[in-house]
């Protein structure tokens, strides 16, 4: 052991400032290990980093950590190679953009007229595929009566 006190499952190593709550001057390995992923981001406070660093240079099992953290993350910038995406989404979305602005132009009337049917296709279509899904539903309870199809005849 180099430096720290076992209590159990939780290391604790001595240390200038204490965290979240903890006793002052002890961090435990649980805390360090999670603001690895920041301390290698870069995205802790001046003083966080230097309490994980302090506690890595005393706790073997957390630098073990953080080497593997380390070449985890080499291996993803190493072996993930960033690309662009394949579609061009402007080309998508410009004639949408252009037919909203079109429909700005027209006028009161014209517009409520337009989306009036398509306020009419859209309750159509659904009509449709809720009168779809009960004649699925219908047939599915009435197999279980059928006992043989009387319009069916074998030869």
């Amino acid at each position: 052991m180099s430096g720290g006190l076992n209590f159990g499952h939780k290391r604790v190593v001595p240390e200038t400032a204490s965290l979240r709550g903890g006793a002052p001057g002890t961090m435990t390995c649980h805390h360090a290990q999670e603001l690895l992923s920041g301390y290698l981001e870069e995205s802790l406070s001046s003083s966080e980093r230097e309490r994980v660093e302090t506690h890595v240079v005393n706790c073997a099992e957390c630098a073990r950590e953080l080497r593997e953290m380390k070449v985890m993350l080499s291996l993803f910038k190493d072996q993930c190679v960033r690309r662009e995406p394949a579609l061009d989404l402007w080309a998508e979305l410009a004639p949408k953009v252009e037919q909203v602005m079109m429909e700005e132009r027209l006028g009161v009337m014209d517009r409520l007229r337009l989306r009036g049917s398509r306020f009419c296709n859209n309750v159509a279509a659904g009509a449709i595929l809720f009168t779809s899904a009960l004649a699925m539903n219908t047939e599915a309870r009435l197999r279980k009566y059928l006992l043989s199809d009387p319009f069916h005849q074998e030869a």
